[in-house]
């Protein structure tokens, strides 16, 4: 009995790996200046290894916030202490598919941590001169939630944190497992929104911009049954014009026999008179 390949292949074509180069395209798509301009950058409230609050959209510090209430999101700072940190260059022609898999590769071969205690993040920095330096931190699980427990009175009344550790440019990583994926889940919310306010948009551009094009192709179509209709309206009164015609054309023929016909008696009478 022959064998079934498990490969999804048409016409030779990897159906498999089409599959995934349309999905790496798509989410290449998202890091796009247009995406990015879509998806908003939500208020983060970060709790301080120094016991001070800032608030924080994206990378950019907006300042010391003294309201809790001001942002929908939360995030503590582990201590240095707590967190190790290492600094990796990649190729700047890896796609960001390609990079993550990298980076979780080194942070499997690397990390002194078991695997269910492993806790880490990682950030890509723009690339340059060929190279993409990435800054990567490790944690352990157990002492994050240690810590976590140490802060509870800090976090009374406020929504499951984020945890992030900041790199020595002052950048902050955010570690994979917390309270990031209320952030992502409402950034994708709002990306899809603003796609789909951009797609009514751009509909709505196209339907007036075809506008004009449709309005006169109606009126040539109004025009054109007009003149059906009125064509049809008028056949009996064309046809009563051309029997006219056609008598008139009969009668102009009888009447030029009449002219050209030669009177035999006032002949006779001319040519007795004569002789």
């Amino acid at each position: 009995m022959p064998s079934i390949s498990s490969d999804a292949r048409f016409l030779g074509v990897d159906l498999k790996a089409l599959w995934l180069d349309l999905r790496q395209s798509w989410q290449q798509l998202h890091y796009s200046p247009l995406a990015l301009w879509l998806t908003p950058e939500p208020a983060v409230l970060l709790l301080q290894v120094d016991g001070d609050r800032s608030l924080w959209r994206g990378d950019v510090n907006s300042g010391v916030a003294k309201d809790a209430g001001v942002a929908a999101f939360v995030a503590i700072e582990l201590p240095e202490a707590r967190v190790l940190q290492r600094s990796l260059s990649m190729p700047a022609a890896m796609s960001a598919a390609d990079l993550a898999q990298a980076v979780a590769l080194e942070v499997r071969t690397s990390s002194p941590f078991v695997a269910y205690d492993l806790a880490w993040g990682y950030r890509a920095h723009a690339p340059r001169q060929g190279t993409c330096q990435v800054d990567l931190v490790l944690a352990s699980q157990r002492q994050i939630a240690q810590y976590l427990t140490e802060q509870a009175n800090r976090l009374n009344g406020l929504p499951a944190p984020e945890v992030w550790a900041f790199s020595p440019q002052g950048h902050p990583l955010v570690l994979r497992g917390f309270g990031e994926a209320l952030r992502h889940a409402f950034a994708a919310r709002h990306r899809r929104l603003g796609y789909g306010l951009l797609a009514l948009a751009l509909s709505l551009g196209i339907a007036l911009a075809a506008t004009p094009t449709l309005q006169l192709r109606m009126r040539a179509m109004e025009a054109m049954a007009s003149h059906d209709a009125l064509t049809a309206h008028t056949a009996p009164v064309v046809r009563q014009r051309e029997l006219l015609l056609q008598s008139a054309e009969h009668m102009n023929g009888l009447a030029e026999l009449l002219v050209d016909r030669m009177e035999k008696l006032s002949v006779l009478e001319k040519l007795t008179n004569v002789l």
